[in-house]
């Protein structure tokens, strides 16, 4: 064994000088350490001994990172503080706590500690290094290959000594090593402390509760409530605490005539003959201690009024670390983690399945709408399911990412600030994480998600597009809950952190209506949700739009809209990858908070990703504001399609393809090959009639005469065109008009559709009495005249309007499309007043009949008006309609109907 000698040396390789340390915050304060001052010289062993709550670790942890109140640490006469990041890492430091990932193997977890701090070292060479480590250690061969989680204390306590003797550091600090230790392995640690302190000239300063080890140590330095009382050699020590605590009065000030390693050894016990501490000692030991923790009590001197000024040293130069190596490795670590605890891996591939067959038993079978590329945009469809499905779905898939991340950097807390004092860029550890998680939440999770729904008979319209954005948002989401992660000081923080975050989520995901009152000012804090943006880019690529009945922008399905949610989604990771590394950057207690604060934001990494954020941000906000334009301009319902514009650039038409609405176009049916079929009226039988007069009503008798009856039945209301004015099947099928109407044609107003501001009318100008629609501000009446009635939809497409006038009334149809057709029925005669007996309107199909409507009896002019008959046909069917079990009355019944051709999906 080597002995320090007296040609070593003297200059010391740290120096604490009137250090002062505190805990606490605005609300009070404690003093930890009170002027404290030693040193310690190259090739010195040393231990810190005090009571329970004296400042041990608080001492080494303000050596080591925890920058101080007040006061001075000097490494080789260099200001620890003035330049941290280069000082702590030739530090050696192994605190009480583990430093290693307990999902790692032994041998794993020093192999990628080694990488970390010795990048340019063969990996031959690690490995030789390791095993000779473990070899002094006394480290059993056997478990070398066992998981960290399954070693004893004593065992991961050589662990994490032999990962900080990777780099032989010149000064080496240990918080209690000794802890769960047995005698035998707690003095074969201290003698190979001892060794390689006086062997290799290196400075040990072990903070232990063990005194029976003592004996090996060069100066002992006792701490008692903040204030370091006795320094020296153990002997020396022991005599002059009971000196100054037996007689009650406080210790004098501590000589700085430092001593000198000569005078150490001579004063030393002779540690050969002594393996423990004697009976003597122990009680003398306990009594001092006793007598410290009363002596506690009393404080003494001031601490400082405000912090001593750090002086300027000069500036070592160093080259910093390359980050994308420790990016590397850290990836490899990080897959190493989780392939070595399957149970969590399974976990993680679960949450996708899980998820999507939870959503399949919830959702509604064909929830979302199913674009068969036949019609166009309607207005007719009930689009709740899917709405409800968009919400689940972008709600689930946050929620998977919030829950596979928010824990992944809190739990590690402790061993990240350990690799950061060993200068682990807070970037690469962060990307790391984010990577991993992105690969095997972000991505497999909505993956199986989507594959259950599918497998599972949920059909999901644009199925690519749905399952890219559902990426981009479990990714934000997983990004997001690194952010948590990252800002919460222990797991029951994060949890609760968690918890606002989800709340915020459910109510700004899309699936709650807002408040009339704060609508504009929590639209503008939805954007703040990632599942906002997933269910906006879902809707989107379902075509949402285009089927609902109260069409929004956040369901726009431009192309561009799209891409804009798309380049959101990428703001929101960008930023919340910045909120992670600036809530990492202030971990670093070495520096002061406004220094912390400074270094997080204007940092090369920030400043690397704020431009990306901004050039996303503002495509994001170009191709969004490009859309609402054609949303407002109602693309779907005008056709304004950019193909359709000669005048354009490239620029327009790049701009305005990816603008426009996606609805899908109707795909048009070939013109009817009879639009007008009229039968011809058969001569009825003559019967008197009578003139009503005001007040009363005309029925017929038994014997055909009509009699007056006391009874007045309202007319419906009349009226006159103001212009020439064409009559349609429905508002929206101006491309297939019945007849034009000249001005001044009276009609009697059937219905009205104010949504879009147009009458139902039957004319009677024209003598042949045609039902149809016409805008209401060509008539002379207003709108509130009578009750509104459905009408015909944009998706049916007319297919013939039949007249039928006889004293059996009966109109046929040969079907000329395959599918179902609505036949609207208007029923109706000359005089109201006259009774009307119980009887059926029939449907036939090929000569049978398939359908029939009773008749209820009636005074009114109108038996049917507006009825719709779904009938189910193929090309060359003959449809008929016949009224049967009316009486023969003449001039008494006429019949008009419209056939609308309705595709899959349309509601009529």
């Amino acid at each position: 064994m080597e002995t320090p000698t007296s040609s070593q040396p003297f200059r010391p390789i740290l120096r604490v000088e009137n250090m002062w340390v505190r805990k606490g915050g605005l609300r009070g304060h404690k003093w930890i350490i009170k002027d404290v001052s030693f040193e310690v010289k190259p090739g010195e062993f040393v231990a810190i001994i005090g009571p329970n709550g004296a400042g041990k670790t608080k001492l080494l942890e303000a050596i080591v990172g925890d920058r101080p109140y007040a006061g001075r640490v000097m490494i080789h006469e260099q200001d620890l503080y003035a330049q941290p990041e280069h000082w702590l890492r030739h530090l050696g430091w192994v605190p009480v706590y583990n430093v290693l990932h307990e999902s790692l193997r032994a041998e794993q977890a020093l192999e990628q500690i080694a990488r970390l701090r010795l990048p340019g070292v063969k990996e031959d060479i690690i490995r030789k290094r390791i095993q000779l480590l473990l070899g002094q250690l006394e480290f059993p061969e056997h478990r070398r290959r066992a998981l960290i989680r399954e070693l004893s204390s004593g065992e991961r306590k050589r662990l994490d000594l032999c990962a900080e003797l990777l780099t032989n550091p010149p000064l080496l600090l240990l918080d209690e090593p000794t802890t769960n230790l047995d005698p035998d392995a707690e003095r074969s640690l201290m003698e190979l402390l001892r060794n390689r302190s006086w062997g290799k000239r290196q400075a040990v300063v072990v903070v232990t509760h063990t005194l029976q080890s003592l004996y090996y140590c060069d100066r002992v330095l006792y701490l008692a409530n903040g204030r370091l009382r006795a320094a020296g050699p153990y002997d020396q020590v022991l005599e002059q605490l009971e000196g100054e605590l037996g007689n009650g009065e406080p210790p004098p000030p501590s000589s700085s005539e430092p001593l000198s390693l000569r005078s150490l050894l001579t004063t030393a016990p002779d540690v050969s003959r002594s393996n423990g501490l004697s009976r003597d000692d122990a009680s003398r030991w306990a009594d001092i201690y006793r007598k410290s923790r009363a002596y506690e009590r009393e404080d003494l001197g001031t601490p400082p009024r405000k912090p001593t000024p750090m002086p300027a040293s000069s500036k070592i130069q160093f080259r910093p670390k390359n980050w994308l190596n420790d990016l590397w490795i850290l990836l490899k670590r990080n897959w190493m983690l989780f392939s070595n605890n399957p149970s969590a891996l399974g976990l993680y591939f679960l949450l996708g399945p899980f998820s999507g067959l939870l959503s399949r038993i919830v959702l509604r079978d064909n929830a979302f709408i199913q674009d068969d590329a036949q019609f166009g945009y309607s207005s007719v469809f009930d689009t709740t399911d899917a709405r409800q499905a968009v919400f689940i779905i972008a709600l689930v898939v946050t929620l998977l990412g919030l829950i596979g991340s928010f824990l992944d950097i809190t739990k590690e807390r402790q061993i990240y600030r350990y690799e950061r004092v060993k200068g682990l860029s807070p970037w690469a550890y962060l990307l790391s994480k984010w990577l991993i998680l992105a690969g095997l939440v972000g991505i497999m999770s909505p993956s199986f998600l989507m594959a259950v729904l599918t497998f599972q008979g949920q059909f999901i319209p644009s199925a690519n597009q749905v399952l890219t954005t559902l990426y981009l948002a479990c990714i934000a989401a997983v990004t997001l809950g690194l952010a948590v992660s990252a800002a919460a000081s222990s797991e029951r923080t994060a949890t609760g952190l968690l918890g606002i975050v989800v709340v915020f989520h459910l109510f700004f995901s899309g699936g709650v209506d807002f408040n009339e009152r704060f609508r504009a000012l929590l639209d503008r804090i939805s954007v703040l949700a990632t599942s906002h943006w997933a269910a906006e880019g879902i809707s989107s690529s379902i075509q949402l739009y285009c089927w609902a009945s109260n069409p929004r922008f956040q369901d726009f399905n431009s192309l561009g809209h799209l891409i804009s949610v798309w380049l959101n989604l990428g703001v929101y990771i960008g930023i919340a990858l910045v909120l992670a590394f600036v809530a990492l950057r202030m971990q670093d207690t070495w520096y002061p908070l406004r220094a912390r604060l400074t270094r997080a934001l204007f940092n090369e990494h920030v400043w690397t990703v704020i431009p990306l954020i901004v050039i996303l941000a503002s495509w994001a906000f170009f191709l969004k504001g490009r859309s609402q334009d054609y949303y407002f301009l109602r693309s779907d319902l005008d056709n304004i399609r950019v193909e359709n514009s000669t005048d354009r650039d490239l620029f327009q038409s790049l701009t305005g393809y990816v603008s426009q609405s996606m609805c899908p176009v109707a795909t048009p049916l070939p013109p009817p090959a009879t639009p007008m079929v009229a039968l011809p009226p058969t001569p009825a039988a003559q019967i008197t009639q009578s003139q009503p007069t005001p007040g009363t009503s005309l029925v017929q008798t038994e014997e055909g005469v009509p009699t007056l009856l006391e009874e007045e039945v309202a007319p419906l209301p009349t009226g006159t065109l103001l212009q020439s004015t064409t009559i349609l099947f429905g508002p929206e099928h101006a491309d297939l008009p019945l007849e034009t109407l000249a001005q001044n044609t009276p009609f009697t107003l059937l219905g009205k559709d104010l949504a879009e501001g147009w009458f139902r009318i039957r004319e009677d100008g024209t003598g042949r009495q045609l039902i149809g629609w016409v805008f209401l501000e060509s008539t002379n009446l207003l709108s509130s005249d009578t009750g509104a009635v459905a009408s015909p939809p944009r998706c049916a497409a007319p297919r013939a309007y039949l007249e039928g006038d006889e004293l059996s009334p009966s109109v046929e149809w040969i079907s000329d499309v395959d599918g179902h057709v609505v036949i609207v029925v208007d029923l109706f005669r000359d005089e109201a007043g006259l009774k009307f007996p119980p009887a059926q309107l029939l449907v036939g199909l090929n000569g049978q009949a398939i359908d029939s409507y009773p008749i209820q009896p009636t005074r009114q002019s109108f038996v049917f008006r507006g009825l719709a008959i779904d009938v189910k046909v193929v090309q060359g069917d003959l449809v008929r309609v016949y009224f049967d079990g009316a009486p023969l009355i003449d001039r008494l019944l006429y019949l008009r109907a419209s056939v609308f051709y309705v595709p899959g999906g349309c509601s009529f």
